[in-house]
Order: C-alpha cells, then sequence, then structure tokens
C-alpha cells in the first residue's frame, strides 16, 4: 500500500478532512479571546514604528521596502506580511492577529501530513487508520499547547510561525519525493519519466524533482522567514538516516563523519553569506553588548533547555512569562544546578542514541528538540530565552510521546483516548487563559512584574503602559517600586519623572529626570522631558538648554 493512501479507512479524503475541521475548530476555540490583544514590546519597533510597514499601494518598490528593510531586514517573508497587513486594515490589530492564526492552523495541518507521512514508513509501521488518528492527537496538542501563545499572540512572531511552516513544508516535500523515488526503484514498470529529463537525469521520476524543487523553495523561504532555518541542512540527512536508508545495510561511518563535516561546512558558509562576514566574528563582536560571556551562555542555556522541557510537560498559565529574569550560570557550580544540567545535556544525548534502535521515533523527537534549539541556544548572542524558541522544537518531540502514550496503554485504547481528550482540553483552557494576560499591555506587564519582580523591563513597559493609560498615580508607583528593588536604569528614572510631573509633582520630577541624565547624558528624551520640567518652574535658561540638547540628540540618533 502507497504511505499517502488510506484505502481500508473510509472513505479516505472525507476522513481527512474531518479531522482538518476538527483542528481548525479547537484551536480557533482556543485563540478566540486574542484576537483583539494589542501590539506589545518588539511589536512597535518592528511594525508600528516602522515607516517601512506602512504600505500604502500595492507596487513593486513599496513592496520590496517593506520586505527588505525591516528591522530584522533578512526575514522578507514576514516583514512582507507585515506591510500587506497595513496596507488593507491600518493597525487593527484583529488582522494581524488572524493572519497569525491562520499561519499558526496552517503549520497545524504540515504538522499533521508531516507526522502522518512518518508514522506509515516501513521504519514505523502503524497502519494508516491508527497513524491518522495519532497524527491528529498529537498535532491538537501542539496546537492548543499554551506555549504556542508566544509564538501566535505575539504578533510579531508570525517570523517564528512562518518559518516554521516553511521548514516542516520544506521537510514534508523532501520526504514526499523520496518516497516516490523508492517506490519507482522498487516498481521500475510503473516509472513515469518525462523524456528530457529521463535523458539528463535518468535514474529519478519527474515526480521527485517536483517535490525536490518545493523542498528547495520552501527551504528558501523558510530561510527568509527567520535564520534558524538553517537547521535543515542537518534535519535532512537526519531524517534519511534515521527513517529512509535501508535498514539492512548497517551505517557507513567512514560516509557519515565526512557527510557531517560537509553539513558542518555548508552551514558555516551559509552563516558568513547571510552575514557578510566570518560567523565566528560576528558572534564574538555580538557578546559586547551583552552582560554575559559566550561561555556563561552555553552554561546558561544547558539549564533552560531543561526549563523548556518542563514547559513543554507542565504548561501551567502561571509558569509562562514574556520576559525571563534568568539567573546567569558564570561557573560550573554558580548556581549548582549548572553542572546537573550538562550532565544532563549529555545524559539526553546518550538517551537518543541509546533509543535509536529501541524506539526510533522518541530518539528522533529528542534530536529534534536539541538540534533545532541549537542555534538559538549555543553560543549566538541572542536573548537567554524566550518560549516561542520551542515552537518548532517542540512538534515532533510531541508526537513522539503520543506514540509513546498510545504503546503503552495499547490495550486500553477508551481509557487512553479519555485521557488524550480531557489532556487536550486542558491545554485549550490553558491556552484561552494564558491569552487573557494578552489583554493589554497592563495586563501582560502586569504578568511580567508578578513572575521577574527583578526585571527591570517589566517595570519600565507597566510604567509606560500605566503613563499611557493616564493612570500616572500607578506608574509612579510601579517606579517607586523598582526603585526600591535597586533597579537604576534611565527608563525607569525617565518615565518616573513623567509621571511625577503629570501628577504636578513638579519638584520631584526635576529630580528624578536628573538623575536620569546623570545616568545616561546621550539620552535625548530624558534632556528634553528636564526642559520642560525646569520651565514649569521657571528656569527658563535651563529648559532651554535641555529641549535644545534633547532635540539635538535626537537628531543625531535618528541618522
Amino acid at each position: 500500500m502507497p504511505v499517502d493512501s488510506l484505502k481500508n479507512s473510509c472513505p479516505a479524503w472525507v476522513g481527512h478532512l474531518v479531522f482538518l475541521l476538527i483542528l481548525a475548530v479547537v484551536t480557533g476555540v482556543a485563540y478566540s479571546n486574542s484576537l483583539f490583544s494589542p501590539f506589545v514590546f518588539d511589536d512597535l519597533v518592528n511594525i508600528v514604528d516602522k515607516s517601512t510597514m506602512q504600505m500604502t499601494a500595492l507596487t513593486w518598490k513599496s513592496m520590496q521596502r517593506a520586505a527588505a528593510e525591516g528591522v530584522c531586514a533578512k526575514r522578507w517573508l514576514p516583514n512582507l506580511s507585515f506591510g500587506l497587513n497595513y496596507y488593507f486594515h491600518g493597525y487593527e490589530v484583529f488582522g494581524y492577529h488572524l493572519v497569525n492564526l491562520a499561519v499558526h492552523l496552517l503549520t497545524a495541518y504540515l504538522f499533521y501530513g508531516f507526522s502522518f507521512t512518518t508514522l506509515t514508513l516501513p521504519q514505523i509501521g502503524f497502519k494508516p487508520r491508527v497513524a491518522v488518528e495519532l497524527s491528529l492527537v498529537a498535532a491538537l496538542l501542539w496546537a492548543v499547547h499554551p506555549l504556542q501563545t508566544n509564538a501566535v499572540t505575539y504578533l510579531v512572531q508570525r517570523m517564528t510561525s512562518m518559518a516554521a511552516f516553511f521548514y516542516l513544508a520544506a521537510l514534508l516535500c523532501y520526504v514526499r519525493g523520496r518516497l516516490v523515488f523508492l517506490a519507482n526503484r522498487l516498481l521500475p514498470e510503473k516509472q513515469n519519466h518525462f523524456a528530457p529529463a529521463a535523458i539528463i537525469f535518468p535514474f529519478f521520476p519527474l515526480r521527485s524533482y517536483l517535490w525536490w524543487t518545493g523542498s528547495l523553495l520552501c527551504g528558501l523561504a523558510a530561510m527568509l522567514s527567520k535564520e534558524n532555518s538553517a537547521m535543515l541542512v542537518l534535519i535532512i540527512p537526519a531524517y534519511e538516516f534515521y527513517f529512509l536508508r535501508e535498514q539492512t545495510v548497517k551505517p557507513d561511518y567512514k560516509k557519515i563523519i565526512p557527510a557531517l563535516l560537509i553539513t558542518f561546512t555548508v552551514l558555516f558558509v551559509v552563516g558568513w553569506l547571510y552575514l557578510g562576514t566570518n560567523p565566528f566574528t560576528a558572534i564574538t563582536h555580538g557578546f559586547g553588548g551583552r552582560d554575559f560571556t559566550m561561555l556563561e551562555r552555553l552554561l546558561t542555556e544547558s539549564r533552560i533547555i531543561f526549563h523548556y522541557l518542563s514547559l513543554i510537560l507542565l504548561p501551567l498559565p502561571s509558569r509562562l512569562n514574556l520576559a525571563y529574569d534568568y539567573q546567569i550560570s558564570h561557573s560550573l557550580l554558580v548556581p549548582p544546578q549548572t553542572l546537573l544540567a550538562l550532565l544532563g545535556i549529555i545524559g539526553l544525548l546518550v538517551l537518543t542514541a541509546y533509543l535509536f534502535k529501541r524506539h526510533k521515533l522518541l530518539s528522533f523527537g529528542l534530536f529534534w528538540f536539541l538540534a533545532n534549539l541549537a542555534i538559538e541556544s549555543t553560543i549566538i548572542p541572542l536573548e537567554l530565552i524566550f518560549e516561542h524558541r520551542l515552537y518548532l522544537p517542540s512538534t515532533m518531540l510531541i508526537l513522539a510521546l503520543v506514540v509513546g502514550l498510545a504503546q503503552i496503554f495499547r490495550e486500553r485504547q477508551v481509557m487512553r483516548r479519555l485521557f488524550l481528550a480531557v489532556l487536550i482540553v486542558l491545554l485549550g483552557l490553558g491556552t484561552w487563559q494564558r491569552n487573557k494576560a494578552w489583554a493589554s499591555e497592563i495586563s501582560l506587564w502586569s504578568d511580567v512584574v508578578k513572575k521577574s519582580p527583578n526585571l527591570s523591563r517589566g517595570y519600565d513597559y507597566l510604567g509606560r503602559a500605566y503613563n499611557i493609560a493616564e493612570r500616572y498615580q500607578d506608574a509612579f508607583d510601579v517606579y517607586q517600586d523598582a526603585a526600591r528593588r535597586g533597579i537604576d536604569e534611565v527608563g525607569i528614572y525617565n518615565n518616573w519623572g513623567k509621571a511625577a510631573f503629570n501628577l504636578g509633582k513638579i519638584d520631584r520630577a526635576v529630580d528624578l529626570l536628573e538623575h536620569a541624565v546623570q545616568l545616561e547624558p546621550r539620552h535625548s528624551e530624558s534632556h528634553y522631558n528636564l526642559g520642560v520640567a525646569y520651565g514649569t518652574l521657571g528656569r527658563q535658561d535651563e529648559a532651554r538648554r535641555e529641549m535644545a540638547l534633547g532635540m539635538k540628540l535626537n537628531e543625531l540618533k535618528q541618522r
């Protein structure tokens, strides 16, 4: 029976359509309370405040500017989609959220299809009827998992979801092409060559070329959505090694090791072309603006990986956070969990190898999880932790866990289905609850301050949100609390001064703004606000000086 056939089930295409409809309805319900959540955090700099996203005409020039002149200039496809969102409905957030949800749902569909294809491979061996059920459950669990809110409700992370969509599409196209090739090799009398192609490439059927062309195009689209899609170069040969090679032939490690070297060389060259410089040089220089070193990041990420795993297994809304205040690992024993985490990473790698012959899908799920975190969770000088980084890595691990559960409860199918149905409902409720935190900037940053009480970013953005809402006393109290915790940053004192000014506490505002310009003498807004406060007190010469300095610094910043 061909891999993509659902014969002997009732009727195949109807079954798939019903399951995809269920997936759409359940996912839509889980996210229905997020469709009017406002722009927050990086949405502002990437979408709202970026003039190139404000497309007023569908011209080649405007689309080119939107795609290539975003804050993340190499992420052309999501940038263009933001520009198109603006063209059709300005800054009405409903349209942006609708596109995010559509991309998420389409990615879930691809995950469903890729899961079904994988489960029906000879290496896994599930019957199509069982594979459909397990694929649907895995796709549902993944789609309504509360972790995904950071990639779906957070508008700018359309970059993450679009990359995952094209990544899975590229991998699925590659696998389908390989299956066509393998089927034609086994049944040469059914080969269907297109004559010119057969003359040039006589060993492959035309359909394989079409699938592989699709894979290449989707892979390029993934790279133009987010850079971590480069891991496709490693994942495709890994999938081939796990599931598509002839299992009767022992692995030829004399070929595998050179293949790995070639893979990493390709990654290095792609990185060089992408960055325009030696990747190692770019990475080293990138740590100049961070408060941690490359070694400290590596040590810290070992702990974060286990935090990520815990969030997949226990995604309570109370544990989810937009901005973490995560303790940096300064050495193997500071904090002491670092050494345990490193040993745990080694243990996961050993477990991946151990399970290769015993539970191939779980082994691949672990490999997939670690490999797809490699770019964002090793030496690249990015921020330490974000939940949206789990969007793609969680897929195959969830499928492996679903299959493992099915095998454990093989003789108790009713109990298994009931348990999974309850789990899907609970995860959907968790997503609904987590999306409540995204209802407004105030609710979101209040949640951050509660969960990360020593993180300056939370107080800064919460106070700003209160100032915008003209709740000046609340803003004043937030910044005062930040100061009590020893947070001494220019953004805090500048906005605290603005709150004090609007409350009529002019002398207090002057004190706060003077402290702000002492913290950062080139902070234009603090100088300008201080000038306004001086003017209110009748200190006109000082007011003119500070306001002029503020405007000059702002002009220099805009250049």
